[in-house]
């Protein structure tokens, strides 16, 4: 390679390029994701010496009153391969890899995305960002309308930081929020907080019912407590049929 084309291949000008097409729009957590990775050559030939991906979240932190955008690095990977790409030619490598079971739902402010790059010495490695659409699994989105049939009302749903001293895997919680509305809870409930934490064995589901007013922040940091296994139920298809029952006896604990 002469001195010109190093120069401005370390510039970044006249480089490769990579664009990731995911093979499908919404995923599930745990789910397998299938792509495509496309490399089209610059205007000059360049040698790759791997493919490396990292998937991201963004979630939101309280600290005393104040809110922080925080992200999070939930997996990474790279493809070690050597290969060269001639100047405008185009390449197309095939990928997969399974996203983990603590992958938040992208509903609310939370956001999760794939980034791709490209290694090359000497050089501004080519890079690109894919948000995922990540849905609930079936028995999640049970649980969702269980909800409301009941009556509660969903008013907000964020992914949060959690204390060290959470028995959860994951360095976030994602919370589902709701008031209630006209239901056999009515006048009874305040607020009702969920959270569901996978682990091995399956998903449970973390709950706290409000009725005195203390607040998000304080019901949120109950659910948290190394102590509150009294609150902590298996995600199981019984339980979101007979979720009212379950309700019940939450606010007789």
């Amino acid at each position: 390679m002469s001195l010109y084309n190093r120069l401005i291949s370390s510039l970044g000008m006249g480089s490769c390029q990579v664009d990731t097409l995911l093979d499908a729009d919404r995923f599930v957590p745990g789910q397998r994701v299938a792509a495509r990775v496309l490399v089209k050559g610059g205007a000059i030939g360049q040698h790759i010496h791997g493919v490396y991906f990292a998937l991201h979240c963004r979630y939101q932190q309280r600290e005393d009153s104040h809110v922080q955008t925080q992200e999070v690095e939930l997996a990474h990977f790279q493809l070690p391969v050597g290969l060269t790409v001639g100047a405008r030619e185009e390449l197309e490598i095939p990928i997969a890899f399974q996203l983990p079971e603590f992958t938040p739902l992208t509903m609310g402010k939370t956001q999760v995305w794939l980034s791709t790059g490209l290694d090359i010495r000497q050089a501004r490695d080519p890079s690109d960002e894919d948000v995922l659409e990540v849905v609930p699994q079936p028995l999640v989105a049970e649980l969702l309308v269980a909800m409301t049939r009941l009556g509660f009302v969903q008013d907000l749903v964020h992914t949060e930081a959690v204390s060290s001293m959470a028995r959860v895997s994951a360095p976030y919680l994602q919370m589902f929020h709701y008031h209630v509305g006209e239901g056999p809870f009515e006048g009874r409930i305040e607020e009702m907080e969920l959270a569901i934490v996978p682990a091995e064995g399956g998903l449970y589901l973390h709950a706290e019912a409000t009725r005195t007013g203390r607040g998000m922040a304080a019901a949120v940091s109950r659910i948290l407590e190394e102590s509150g296994d009294r609150q902590r139920r298996r995600l199981t298809p019984e339980l979101v049929e007979n979720l009212q029952q379950h309700i019940e006896q939450l606010l007789v604990d």
